[in-house]
Protein backbone atom coordinates (compact mmCIF):
# COMPACT_ATOMS: atom_id res chain seq x y z
CA UNK A 1 0.00 0.00 0.00
CA UNK A 2 1.20 3.77 -1.00
CA UNK A 3 1.75 6.27 1.59
CA UNK A 4 -1.01 8.56 0.06
CA UNK A 5 -3.09 5.43 0.08
CA UNK A 6 -2.61 5.08 3.59
CA UNK A 7 -2.87 9.17 4.52
CA UNK A 8 -6.16 8.71 2.71
CA UNK A 9 -7.91 6.00 4.15
CA UNK A 10 -6.23 7.68 7.84
CA UNK A 11 -8.11 11.02 6.79
CA UNK A 12 -11.63 9.07 5.59
CA UNK A 13 -11.40 7.04 8.51
CA UNK A 14 -13.83 7.01 11.43
CA UNK A 15 -15.02 10.57 13.24
CA UNK A 16 -12.33 12.32 11.18
CA UNK A 17 -14.09 13.43 7.62
CA UNK A 18 -16.96 15.10 10.21
CA UNK A 19 -14.06 16.94 12.05
CA UNK A 20 -13.03 18.18 8.64
CA UNK A 21 -15.76 19.31 7.43
CA UNK A 22 -17.11 20.88 10.57
CA UNK A 23 -15.82 24.08 9.52
CA UNK A 24 -16.46 24.70 5.42
CA UNK A 25 -20.14 23.73 6.71
CA UNK A 26 -20.24 25.84 9.65
CA UNK A 27 -18.80 29.05 7.39
CA UNK A 28 -21.46 27.67 4.55
CA UNK A 29 -24.60 27.56 7.30
CA UNK A 30 -23.13 31.25 8.79
CA UNK A 31 -22.64 32.88 5.38
CA UNK A 32 -26.91 31.49 4.44
CA UNK A 33 -27.78 33.10 8.36
CA UNK A 34 -26.26 36.44 7.33
CA UNK A 35 -27.61 36.93 4.43
CA UNK A 36 -31.18 36.12 5.36
CA UNK A 37 -30.45 38.36 8.11
CA UNK A 38 -29.84 41.07 5.75
CA UNK A 39 -32.58 41.02 3.91
CA UNK A 40 -30.69 39.86 0.58
CA UNK A 41 -27.48 40.40 -1.46
CA UNK A 42 -24.45 42.88 0.24
CA UNK A 43 -21.97 42.57 -1.89
CA UNK A 44 -19.67 44.65 0.52
CA UNK A 45 -20.37 42.26 3.70
CA UNK A 46 -20.25 39.10 1.01
CA UNK A 47 -16.57 40.16 -0.60
CA UNK A 48 -15.80 41.23 3.52
CA UNK A 49 -16.60 37.89 4.91
CA UNK A 50 -15.38 35.71 2.24
CA UNK A 51 -11.81 37.91 2.80
CA UNK A 52 -11.80 37.99 6.93
CA UNK A 53 -13.44 35.09 8.02
CA UNK A 54 -13.17 32.40 5.05
CA UNK A 55 -9.93 33.02 3.78
CA UNK A 56 -8.57 34.11 7.03
CA UNK A 57 -9.73 31.72 9.31
CA UNK A 58 -11.77 29.09 7.90
CA UNK A 59 -9.75 27.54 5.18
CA UNK A 60 -6.92 27.88 7.17
CA UNK A 61 -7.71 26.03 10.21
CA UNK A 62 -9.59 23.47 8.28
CA UNK A 63 -5.69 22.80 6.52
CA UNK A 64 -4.02 22.67 10.08
CA UNK A 65 -6.86 20.08 10.81
CA UNK A 66 -5.86 18.11 7.50
CA UNK A 67 -2.36 18.58 8.10
CA UNK A 68 -2.45 17.15 11.64
CA UNK A 69 -4.75 14.57 10.72
CA UNK A 70 -2.25 12.95 8.21
CA UNK A 71 1.15 13.75 9.68
CA UNK A 72 1.12 15.33 13.16
CA UNK A 73 -1.14 12.61 15.04
CA UNK A 74 1.32 10.06 13.75
CA UNK A 75 3.99 11.67 15.43
CA UNK A 76 2.21 12.07 17.91
CA UNK A 77 1.26 8.60 19.12
CA UNK A 78 4.41 7.35 17.83
CA UNK A 79 2.96 5.13 15.18
CA UNK A 80 4.72 6.66 12.53
CA UNK A 81 7.71 4.85 13.74
CA UNK A 82 6.18 1.80 11.43
CA UNK A 83 6.19 3.68 8.39
CA UNK A 84 9.93 5.14 9.55
CA UNK A 85 10.98 1.53 9.82
CA UNK A 86 10.03 0.32 6.39
CA UNK A 87 12.62 0.92 3.32
CA UNK A 88 11.08 3.72 1.88
CA UNK A 89 12.78 6.70 1.27
CA UNK A 90 11.67 9.95 3.44
CA UNK A 91 11.56 12.23 0.74
CA UNK A 92 8.65 9.99 -1.02
CA UNK A 93 6.97 9.56 2.45
CA UNK A 94 6.68 13.48 2.86
CA UNK A 95 6.00 13.72 -0.93
CA UNK A 96 3.65 11.46 -0.59
CA UNK A 97 2.06 13.01 2.63
CA UNK A 98 2.22 16.45 1.25
CA UNK A 99 0.37 15.29 -1.98
CA UNK A 100 -2.98 14.20 -0.15
CA UNK A 101 -2.99 17.24 2.28
CA UNK A 102 -2.78 19.58 -0.26
CA UNK A 103 -5.54 18.13 -2.50
CA UNK A 104 -8.01 17.37 0.66
CA UNK A 105 -7.37 21.07 1.87
CA UNK A 106 -7.41 22.75 -1.66
CA UNK A 107 -10.35 21.09 -2.85
CA UNK A 108 -12.12 21.99 1.23
CA UNK A 109 -10.81 25.48 0.86
CA UNK A 110 -12.24 25.56 -2.88
CA UNK A 111 -15.40 24.42 -1.89
CA UNK A 112 -15.67 26.50 1.52
CA UNK A 113 -15.09 29.81 -0.35
CA UNK A 114 -17.21 29.11 -3.17
CA UNK A 115 -20.30 27.86 -1.15
CA UNK A 116 -19.82 30.99 0.85
CA UNK A 117 -19.57 33.52 -1.20
CA UNK A 118 -22.68 31.93 -3.82
CA UNK A 119 -24.94 31.50 -1.04
CA UNK A 120 -24.14 35.62 0.19
CA UNK A 121 -24.46 36.07 -3.28
CA UNK A 122 -20.85 37.38 -4.25
CA UNK A 123 -21.00 38.42 -8.10
CA UNK A 124 -17.76 37.01 -8.74
CA UNK A 125 -17.52 33.51 -6.78
CA UNK A 126 -14.58 32.31 -9.41
CA UNK A 127 -11.91 34.54 -7.44
CA UNK A 128 -12.84 33.06 -4.45
CA UNK A 129 -12.80 29.59 -5.65
CA UNK A 130 -9.48 30.03 -6.97
CA UNK A 131 -8.67 32.05 -4.05
CA UNK A 132 -9.48 29.12 -1.13
CA UNK A 133 -8.25 26.39 -3.21
CA UNK A 134 -4.49 28.07 -3.21
CA UNK A 135 -4.96 29.28 0.61
CA UNK A 136 -5.81 25.69 1.27
CA UNK A 137 -2.78 24.21 -0.30
CA UNK A 138 -0.23 26.84 0.87
CA UNK A 139 -1.31 26.48 4.72
CA UNK A 140 -1.87 22.83 4.19
CA UNK A 141 2.04 22.30 3.09
CA UNK A 142 3.37 24.93 5.69
CA UNK A 143 0.84 22.92 8.35
CA UNK A 144 2.62 19.78 7.42
CA UNK A 145 5.97 21.37 7.87
CA UNK A 146 4.89 22.48 11.33
CA UNK A 147 3.40 18.89 12.01
CA UNK A 148 6.85 17.26 11.24
CA UNK A 149 8.60 19.47 14.04
CA UNK A 150 6.65 19.64 16.45
CA UNK A 151 4.29 17.97 18.96
CA UNK A 152 0.84 19.87 19.59
CA UNK A 153 0.89 21.02 16.35
CA UNK A 154 -3.06 21.82 16.31
CA UNK A 155 -1.76 24.99 19.25
CA UNK A 156 1.24 26.43 17.27
CA UNK A 157 -0.68 26.59 14.16
CA UNK A 158 -3.26 27.90 15.66
CA UNK A 159 -1.32 30.42 17.28
CA UNK A 160 0.47 31.48 14.09
CA UNK A 161 -2.96 32.44 13.06
CA UNK A 162 -4.03 34.52 15.25
CA UNK A 163 -0.95 36.29 16.43
CA UNK A 164 0.90 36.45 12.93
CA UNK A 165 -1.32 36.67 9.94
CA UNK A 166 -4.27 38.10 11.93
CA UNK A 167 -3.05 40.72 14.53
CA UNK A 168 0.71 41.27 13.46
CA UNK A 169 -0.22 41.68 9.87
CA UNK A 170 -3.24 43.80 10.50
CA UNK A 171 -1.28 46.14 12.49
CA UNK A 172 1.71 46.20 10.24
CA UNK A 173 0.42 46.42 6.68
CA UNK A 174 4.15 46.63 4.70
CA UNK A 175 4.68 43.14 6.15
CA UNK A 176 1.69 41.75 3.83
CA UNK A 177 4.23 40.37 1.59
CA UNK A 178 5.33 37.56 4.34
CA UNK A 179 1.50 36.46 5.16
CA UNK A 180 -0.26 33.46 2.96
CA UNK A 181 -3.37 35.07 3.50
CA UNK A 182 -2.62 37.85 1.36
CA UNK A 183 -0.87 35.98 -1.54
CA UNK A 184 -3.89 34.39 -1.68
CA UNK A 185 -6.33 37.08 -1.93
CA UNK A 186 -3.46 38.45 -4.34
CA UNK A 187 -4.17 36.11 -6.79
CA UNK A 188 -8.20 36.57 -6.22
CA UNK A 189 -7.74 40.31 -6.69
CA UNK A 190 -6.25 39.86 -9.95
CA UNK A 191 -9.22 38.11 -11.26
CA UNK A 192 -11.51 40.75 -10.10
CA UNK A 193 -12.49 43.54 -12.34
CA UNK A 194 -11.24 46.98 -11.16
CA UNK A 195 -15.12 47.87 -10.20
CA UNK A 196 -15.48 45.25 -7.32
CA UNK A 197 -16.94 47.17 -4.34
CA UNK A 198 -13.97 45.65 -1.61
CA UNK A 199 -10.08 46.37 -1.81
CA UNK A 200 -8.72 42.49 -0.77
CA UNK A 201 -5.39 43.26 -0.66
CA UNK A 202 -2.16 45.63 -1.36
CA UNK A 203 -0.49 42.93 -2.61
CA UNK A 204 0.67 42.81 -6.29
CA UNK A 205 -0.16 39.49 -8.43
CA UNK A 206 3.25 38.83 -8.87
CA UNK A 207 4.50 39.58 -5.23
CA UNK A 208 1.79 36.72 -4.17
CA UNK A 209 2.45 34.57 -6.38
CA UNK A 210 6.40 34.55 -5.30
CA UNK A 211 5.35 34.30 -1.83
CA UNK A 212 3.29 31.36 -1.89
CA UNK A 213 5.83 29.53 -4.31
CA UNK A 214 8.49 30.15 -1.49
CA UNK A 215 6.29 29.09 1.03
CA UNK A 216 5.23 25.85 -0.13
CA UNK A 217 9.01 25.09 -1.40
CA UNK A 218 10.10 26.00 1.71
CA UNK A 219 7.69 23.96 3.24
CA UNK A 220 8.49 21.02 1.56
CA UNK A 221 12.12 21.11 2.48
CA UNK A 222 11.58 21.74 5.91
CA UNK A 223 8.68 18.64 6.32
CA UNK A 224 11.62 16.59 4.50
CA UNK A 225 14.06 17.91 7.06
CA UNK A 226 11.83 17.26 9.92
CA UNK A 227 10.91 13.79 8.97
CA UNK A 228 15.01 12.64 8.43
CA UNK A 229 15.64 14.38 11.67
CA UNK A 230 13.23 11.49 13.23
CA UNK A 231 14.96 8.48 14.69
CA UNK A 232 13.48 5.22 15.33
CA UNK A 233 15.11 5.55 19.44
CA UNK A 234 13.48 8.81 19.47
CA UNK A 235 9.70 7.85 18.55
CA UNK A 236 9.40 4.50 20.15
Amino acid sequence: MTVALMTWRALARGWRPLLLLALPVGGLALALLLRVASGGVDEVMADSILRDLATAVIVPLTALLVAVNALGNEVDDNSIVHLLSTPTPRLRIILEKVLVVALVAGVLGALTTLGMGVAMGSAEPLPWLVAGGVSGIAYGVVFTALSAWVRQAVLIGALYLVLWEGMLIGLAPRARFLSIHHGALAVAEAMRPDSAPVTLTGLGLTSGVVLLGVAVVASLLLAWWGLRRLRLSKVT
